[in-house]
């Protein structure tokens, strides 16, 4: 039998944990979530992930740093790491994009475009 995926959720509002988490359990995968960068650095040194959905605006240390931290100094260079956020606009986008994740969804987020761009990485 086939391993679960297991996916990180950083978010740091509650429904929106809740949310991603009922998502990714309809799909059939395993999430671990956590509200913020230094709670989801902690984790990614303990845990394997398959993947980690990262919001964008996170306290103290945001997603874009977050996702520096994982490829820097954790050398997760592999990690498919999707960018959520409600601050949507073409230069967040491309941004996010351009420093390395590996995927973009915006808030609200889109079960479709969710589950596309995790089939595409697990």
């Amino acid at each position: 039998m086939e391993n679960k995926p297991l996916v990180l959720i950083v978010e740091d509002e509650a429904d929106g944990r809740d949310m991603l988490q009922d998502m990714l359990d309809m799909w059939d995968i395993n999430s671990e979530c956590v509200s913020d960068a230094e709670s989801a650095i902690d984790h990614l040194k303990a845990n394997q992930y398959d993947a980690a959905i990262i919001d964008l605006a996170l306290p103290q240390m945001d997603g874009s740093q977050l996702l520096q931290e994982i490829r820097m100094q954790l050398k997760l260079v592999d990690l498919p790491c999707i960018a959520v956020t409600a601050f949507d606009n073409n230069v967040v986008k491309h941004q996010s994009l351009k420093a390395g994740f590996s995927a973009y969804i915006p808030k609200p987020i889109n079960d479709t475009l969710l589950y596309n761009a995790l089939k595409q990485f697990l």
